[in-house]
């Protein structure tokens, strides 16, 4: 069986479970207590890549197995490698399988979720593709124009990605159609202080700062 833990929770009384007069909750390590997002649809630029490969699609696999990733989810690969549909999902399923636990049954489902549009990151076509793509995307799934864009590219390319997803009118929230817009960039953020600081002034051309997502996954890694 497995080990149980103490949570201490704020309970609806104002008190704090731990207290004399309050029981402690065990959780075991079966219980999930992290909460689904909003329904969404994630756009991945780099999509081919290695580190979506390695990194990205293992970790919304598992939180597909953990039922934290909403019902209402759809998962839209952008890269330059000419892939249809078919072949995207083939090549996320191999990546799936070579995974320690995965069934049939899952793999399959989070396959029928991905989809991909091919094109140029510099080239303003792709981005009116990737409207077109989106719209239909979100009115079949219920996803409300709710969109997270993660770049997983080379640095080089943030910039102008981020550009045409503004002149795009891509990353505008609560506007044609679109929900809330946030947009994930991975380090390195700049090379010094002073290409950092031109990074982060090209993402505010079409970005608040509140939809900006900076992360390192290597920071969790000791944790």
């Amino acid at each position: 069986m497995a080990a149980a833990f103490v949570l201490p929770i704020r309970l609806d009384n104002g008190y704090t479970s731990g207290m004399a007069a309050v029981p402690y909750i065990t959780v075991s390590d079966n219980l999930c207590i992290e909460q689904v997002p909003d329904a969404c649809g994630l756009v991945v630029f780099g999509a081919t890549g290695d580190l979506t490969h390695r990194k990205l699609l293992p970790s919304l696999f598992g939180l597909q197995r953990k039922r934290l990733l909403p019902a209402q989810f759809f998962l839209l690969g952008c890269g330059r490698t000419a892939l249809s549909d078919e072949s995207f999902r083939a090549s996320v399923r191999d990546t799936l399988r070579a995974l320690p636990e995965n069934d049939e049954g899952t793999v399959a489902s989070f396959c029928a979720r991905c989809w991909y549009q091919q094109g140029a990151y510099d080239s303003p076509a792709l981005y009116a593709a990737l409207r077109d793509r989106m719209r239909g995307l979100h009115a079949a799934n219920g996803t409300h124009g709710n969109t997270v864009f993660y770049l997983s590219t080379p640095p080089s390319v943030y910039g102008a990605i981020v550009a045409r997803l503004g002149a795009a009118r891509l990353a505008t929230e609560h506007e044609d159609g679109n929900g809330w817009m946030r947009v994930i960039v991975e380090k390195p953020h700049g090379r010094d202080l002073a290409t950092a600081r031109e990074l982060a002034r090209a993402l505010r051309v079409a970005l608040a700062e509140t939809q900006i997502y900076r992360i390192d996954h290597y920071l969790g890694k000791e944790t």
